[in-house]
């Protein structure tokens, strides 16, 4: 019979802690590379909305656009932050502009925007779109490209609806896009997102909230 000492026990441990093959006694998640664990998903977001604070202008238009951000942010799953994906936040102030004629059943829309985000920084935009006027919810195809401080192009082709809004005068705008890429850093960028947003009906101004992933070809 083989007697173990305590020494050689002691020893034995040791080589597989070494191992990493004996756990800890902290609750740690470590990857077996020594890399650093993955960041959580609400620990990503208050790093992007704290960016976007510290933007010229972020602070006010993450105020203005509270309610619309908190319900945005309700719907966002980590599958693509797993995957390597970059979160994209776009805070907008938009103006609408109806191409005549008027009649149903498409309504000619351009769309001015200009707002602040991660991914995109300073950004502004425009969109060609169309919007079906004949059903309920009415529906809006088009496609978006957004401008970023350095002149890089990202093109968004959205599919979204209308309705009355929660105030009279109102219309509530709600939607989704695949990012098809762009120029410069954007010309390989791939991902997804939902836009959510609310339309001063006199004024033809709206501000909208964009969240999804984007992957960026680096």
């Amino acid at each position: 019979m083989t007697i173990i000492t305590r020494h050689r026990v002691l020893f034995l441990f040791l080589f597989l802690l070494s191992l990493g093959l004996v756990a800890c006694s902290d609750d740690t998640v470590t990857s077996p590379t020594g890399t650093d664990p993955q960041p959580s998903l609400d620990d990503v977001w208050q790093t992007e909305i704290d960016a976007i604070a510290a933007m010229d202008g972020g602070a006010e238009l993450l105020e203005e656009l509270a309610p619309e951000l908190e319900q945005a942010r309700a719907s966002l799953d980590d599958t693509a932050l797993k995957s390597g994906g970059s979160l994209f936040i776009a805070l907008q102030r938009t103006q609408v502009e109806v191409v005549p004629p008027y009649p149903p059943p498409y309504v000619h829309l351009l769309i001015y925007y200009q707002g602040v985000g991660t991914v995109l920084g300073r950004h502004t935009g425009f969109s060609d779109s169309y919007v079906d006027i004949t059903v309920v919810p009415a529906v809006q195809t088009g496609i978006t490209t957004y401008t970023d401080a350095h002149g890089d192009d990202l093109v968004i082709d959205s599919l979204g609806y209308s309705d009355v809004g929660p105030q009279e005068g109102t219309t509530a705008i709600w939607g989704d896009g695949t990012v098809t890429g762009g120029t410069g850093r954007f010309e390989d960028a791939s991902g997804n997102a939902s836009y959510i947003g609310l339309v001063d009906d006199a004024a033809a101004a709206a501000r909208v909230v964009w969240v999804g992933w984007i992957h960026l070809d680096d």
